[in-house]
């Protein structure tokens, strides 16, 4: 029996951009604070120092005024402690904050907090997910070739 793999925080993390930069709104700004990842300890102190968050959320959001922090986990993941308090404490100072397992959850979050353009299938929802080189469509059509995500997003930067 062949056993599939569950997609890693970073390969979520990287989709989740990957939507980011082919479908986001105009207008919408987006990074990820590099606070992740083991570091010495005379780094770690200097950046805390310079003002790195423990708990940070993986991606911050703006739009219209508004701030949106996302923390990002793989299937079967949880937020920290240091997490959780950090999206509380985002939330008191007037922003939406949300933690989503898996990318289907995180495209969720983005749309409800319409920051994309157009609609991902999602996976749960009764098929795969349908191509999206076509952000406009709302719901997005197929891809007449049916791509993958992947040749999907190389066909649609060609096409520019």
């Amino acid at each position: 029996m062949i056993r599939k793999r569950k997609a890693s925080e970073a390969q979520v993390h990287s989709a989740v951009v990957e939507h980011l930069r082919l479908r986001a709104k105009p207008g919408v700004l987006f990074l990820h604070p590099a606070n992740g990842e083991h570091r010495d300890k005379i780094t770690g102190a200097k950046l805390k120092r310079m003002g790195v968050l423990v708990g940070a959320s993986d991606l911050l959001l703006w739009h219209d005024g508004n701030s949106f922090a996302l923390e990002l986990k793989a299937p079967g993941g949880r937020p920290s402690e240091a997490q959780l308090e950090f999206m509380a404490r985002f939330n008191d100072a007037g922003g939406y904050s949300a933690s989503a397992e898996g990318l289907d959850r995180a495209l969720e979050v983005l749309e409800r907090w319409q920051l994309l353009r157009g609609r991902a299938q999602l996976r749960g929802r009764g098929g795969s997910r349908k191509c999206t080189c076509h952000p406009d469509d709302n719901p997005p059509r197929p891809c007449p070739r049916r791509f993958a995500f992947s040749e999907c997003v190389k066909a649609a930067k060609s096409r520019t």
